[in-house]
């Protein structure tokens, strides 16, 4: 009888051993293999992020780039420094039709920018808005100029971010009958009580690139007359008197761009309707002539510095005298 060829004995090596010796090996080192699954030397969170550099408020070196004028810098001087949001609101009054009605003007300004649906419910209820960028600004303002036949009139609005800022287009109105055009082609009508005609506005941005703003404004009517509101407060309510306050949603507009870019807010066509909303906004009589308003917005992140705080009274002892 013939012997069978048996298997030498085992020496402790199995298929998977043999696997993680030779195989895994080989796929760690390569583009395909595990990788992904190794954690990075230097994470993102540890490196050095940029330092965004914005106008300094009170700056008495302007277009210095030194650390002290870099709000976010890793010095002892970032920790003096807040964000601030500033709006310069130049105002223009000419006949209607003056602006308004100038393509030459409009066609320097982006008017898509709101996006299609705001735009179309923007001018069934008067109202045109066009974003221009900072470089064309020189060129527009020379042509308005040009147009109006005086200077423009500049008012500065300060606010924190988020937080919203009102501007008064026009004051003590009376009883206004304004009907609406909502974005489902619908419409409604209502008599407001006697107050300020007002464009609201609000900025936002983001804090690793402050020059990027993102601007929300909607037109309101504030009350002249104040009325009872009950306000909640940290442990007590309490009763003030506050204007009541009409906010037309439908006429919400948001714009994204760069910080020192600017947006022109104008009548529409629609706004020859007397009981349109950019009628009651945006055209006034005067001496029976009707004129147009335009309202030029340009917003812009600023660094205001913190104030130190002055050391109280009689918080600091005076020196002993020596040998006393």
């Amino acid at each position: 009888m013939r012997a069978s060829a048996r298997r030498p004995p085992s020496t402790g090596s199995t298929t998977m051993d043999r696997f993680t010796r030779f195989v895994i090996p080989i796929l760690t080192a390569t583009p395909w293999g595990c990788h992904d699954y190794i954690r990075p030397r230097n994470p993102v969170s540890s490196l050095p992020r940029p330092t965004p550099v914005v106008p300094v408020l009170g700056n008495s070196r302007p277009g210095s780039n030194s650390a002290a004028d870099k709000p976010g810098a890793q010095n002892d001087q970032a920790k003096r420094y807040v964000f601030l949001v500033r709006i310069k609101v130049v105002t223009i009054e000419a006949p209607v039709g003056t602006v308004s009605g100038s393509e030459r003007v409009w066609s320097w300004l982006d008017e898509e920018l709101v996006g299609a649906e705001a735009l179309v419910n923007l001018g069934r209820n008067g109202f045109r808005i066009g974003a221009g960028r900072r470089d064309d600004w020189p060129a527009v303002a020379k042509m308005l100029k040009a147009l109006t036949g005086h200077g423009l009139t500049q008012t500065l609005l300060m606010t924190t971010p988020r937080e919203p800022v009102s501007y008064v287009v026009k004051q003590r109105q009376g009883i206004q009958t304004i009907f609406t055009f909502y974005p489902n082609r619908t419409c409604s009508g209502a008599d407001y009580p006697p107050g300020d005609n007002l464009l609201t506005m609000a900025c936002t941005f983001d804090p690793d690139e402050p020059q990027k703003l993102m601007i929300t404004g909607v037109p309101q009517i504030r009350t002249i007359r104040h009325r009872p509101q009950i306000v909640k407060g940290r442990d007590r309510l309490s009763i003030v008197e506050k204007p009541a306050v009409f906010t037309f949603d439908p006429l919400t507009f948001r714009l994204r761009f760069t910080g020192g870019d600017f947006v022109m807010i104008g009548p529409g066509v629609q706004a020859a309707r007397p009981v349109s909303v950019g009628h009651h906004f945006l055209i006034q009589r005067r001496k029976g002539v009707p004129f147009e308003t335009v309202l030029i917005l340009i917003p812009e992140v600023v660094a205001a510095p913190l104030r130190e705080r002055a050391p109280a009274a009689g918080s600091l002892r005076p020196a002993a005298k020596p040998g006393g």
